[in-house]
């Protein structure tokens, strides 16, 4: 039999811790980190408390094509990033305007260009 456990989501709670991070350290980027689906409570439901985040940091490509479809449209760094040479997933991302961490130099470069490749590592 399973628990009777209840999570509630209080976006007015997320707004206003927002607005307290914001006030503590005014000119700071604040990125909202979002994990495995808003950690089982579902990125629908957190969206609106964090939508005044300046960045969405999140697991994997299909987390940030929610959030996207949920009228996002400022920066977001998918946390999973590039494992291995995969290229379809990095060039997903990248036209879908996110950034992607990356694992290993090899893999960052090939999926660089030479001319871009300066100044990494």
């Amino acid at each position: 039999m399973p628990r009777p456990i209840t999570a509630t989501v209080h976006t007015d709670a997320l707004r206003a811790n927002m607005a307290r991070l914001r006030a503590a350290a005014p000119d700071a980027r604040v990125w909202a980190v979002v994990k495995a689906n808003a950690y089982g409570h579902g990125i629908e439901r957190v969206f609106d408390g964090l939508r005044g985040a300046d960045g969405f940091a999140l697991l994997d490509l299909e987390e940030a094509q929610r959030v996207r479809a949920l009228g996002w449209r400022g920066p977001i760094l998918l946390l999973e990033g590039v494992l291995n040479s995969a290229t379809s997933s990095f060039v997903r991302a990248w036209t879908c305007g996110m950034s992607c961490t990356v694992a290993s130099r090899s893999i960052c470069w090939r999926h660089t260009k030479p001319s871009w490749r300066t100044g990494f590592f």
